[in-house]
C-alpha cells in the first residue's frame, strides 16, 4: 500500500503567498489610515483651540494677533498646540506661515483664517473658518511659472497658475501662496496674500474663488 505524500503543490503555495501579501497590504493600509486620522483629529483640535484663543485675544486687545506666537502663554498655555501632529519638520510652530489675521466678530464667518495643507501625504488640507467650522479639503496643484508651487511659500515675479484656469501675475514685490483646495461641498478655494508691510502687486484672472 502506497503512502500518500504530505505537502503543498506549487499552485497552493502561490495562492497562500498571494493571500498573505494581500492581508499584509490591507493591514498596513488600515494602520496608516488610523494613524493619519488620529493626526488629523489632533490638528483639528489644535485649530479649534487657536480659534478660541484668537477670539479671546481680540476681545481683550481690540486687535488681532499679528503672529500666533503672541497667544502664548496667556491664551495658549501649551506650545504643543502650535505643532501639527503630521508635521515632521523641526518647526515648533506648524501654523504660523498659514495664518491670516482676521476679526472673528466683524468678518464673514465663511472666511478662512488658518490652513494646514500637509495631511494625507500632502493631498489634504485642514481649513479653519471664522465660524469655528473646520473642513478637510482636497489639495489642488498650483504652478509657478510652469514649476510646482509650494503652499506657504512667498514668490517674487512670475505667474501662479491654478487648476481651474485662474492666474495671478506678480508684477512687483512678493505674493504668498497660502492654499488651493476643494472643500467638502465641491467648492474650489485659492488663497494668496501679500506679506505685511510689503507692497506686492499682481494682476489676477479668477475663474474660481480667489481669496486675497
Amino acid at each position: 500500500m502506497k503512502k500518500s505524500k504530505v505537502g503543498f503543490s506549487l499552485i497552493e503555495i502561490l495562492i497562500f503567498c498571494f493571500i498573505a501579501v494581500t492581508l499584509l497590504m490591507l493591514f498596513v493600509g488600515l494602520a496608516f489610515n488610523s494613524r493619519e486620522f488620529s493626526r488629523t483629529m489632533g490638528c483639528i483640535n489644535n485649530m479649534k483651540n487657536l480659534a478660541q484663543a484668537i477670539e479671546n485675544f481680540q476681545a481683550d486687545n481690540r486687535e488681532t494677533p499679528r503672529n500666533l506666537a503672541d497667544l502664548y502663554p496667556q491664551y495658549i498655555t501649551s506650545n504643543r498646540t502650535f505643532k501639527c501632529p503630521t508635521d515632521r519638520t523641526s518647526d515648533t510652530n506648524s501654523y504660523e506661515r498659514f495664518y491670516i489675521g482676521r476679526f472673528f466678530a466683524e468678518e464673514d464667518g465663511q472666511k478662512v483664517f488658518l490652513v494646514c495643507p500637509r495631511h494625507n501625504r500632502g493631498s489634504k488640507t485642514v481649513a479653519a473658518y471664522l465660524s469655528y467650522a473646520v473642513d478637510i479639503g482636497r489639495n489642488s496643484n498650483v504652478l509657478w511659472s510652469g514649476l510646482p508651487a509650494t503652499f506657504g511659500e512667498v514668490y517674487t515675479g512670475g505667474t501662479l497658475q491654478f487648476v481651474d484656469g485662474t492666474t495671478v501675475e506678480i508684477t512687483s514685490g512678493r505674493v504668498g501662496l497660502l492654499a488651493s483646495f476643494t472643500d467638502n461641498e465641491g467648492k474650489l478655494y485659492h488663497i494668496i496674500y501679500t506679506p505685511e508691510g510689503e507692497g506686492g502687486e499682481f494682476n489676477s484672472k479668477p475663474s474660481g474663488e480667489l481669496k486675497v
